[in-house]
């Protein structure tokens, strides 16, 4: 498996598993058009007197990338991640739909995941001590309102804020931002 297949799975997976742990749902679609997973909240409903779980109509859609920490550039509050254009592009073109009155669309949020440098501490095991610890930290991006498209195709860069960081509250916190 390549280096960059190993990120990617290892990403999404980790990223799911914050979902479940929050309460939420991932869903990874058949056909990656731009995105890679889906988030859901399930919800409360009551028949009969009787509570059950069922699924929310509200999704958020996620673009995935995965780099390690001495390819971005840090600042005080914010770093510097190079994305592809027609990556950046689909984030534009959803967040156009989700401001548009005449399109139904989902917000599409970038999530980077940063990892250290060296690829032995992407996780650690201790089976003595019966932990698994996976390092790195996930971060989002949303595109502010008036962003455009970008001509250039291979790459555009994009300020992450650092504040942005993905942690339990983030699924909760995300969900009333859009919903």
């Amino acid at each position: 498996m390549t280096e960059a297949i190993k990120k990617e799975e290892f990403s999404l997976q980790l990223f799911a598993t914050l979902a479940a742990q929050a309460g939420y749902k991932s869903v990874t679609p058949r056909v990656d058009d731009g995105i890679d997973m889906m988030i859901n909240p399930s919800r409360e409903l009551v028949v009969n007197q009787k509570p059950q779980r069922a699924p929310s109509s509200n999704f958020i859609g996620i673009q995935m990338k995965t780099t390690t920490q001495k390819q971005v550039r840090m600042n005080d509050d914010c770093f510097r991640f190079y994305l592809r254009g027609k990556n950046y592009n689909d984030l534009i073109a959803l967040k156009n739909d989700w401001y548009s009155a005449d399109v139904f669309g989902i917000p599409l949020l970038l999530l980077v995941h940063l990892l250290p440098d060296n690829e032995e501490d992407w996780i650690q095991v201790d089976l003595g001590q019966q932990f698994y610890k996976m390092n790195g930290l996930f971060y989002w991006f949303y595109p502010a309102r008036d962003d455009n498209f970008t001509n250039n195709p291979s790459q555009h860069p994009i300020k992450v804020p650092l504040g942005n960081r993905v942690g339990l509250d983030f699924f909760n916190n995300i969900f009333n931002l859009f919903f």
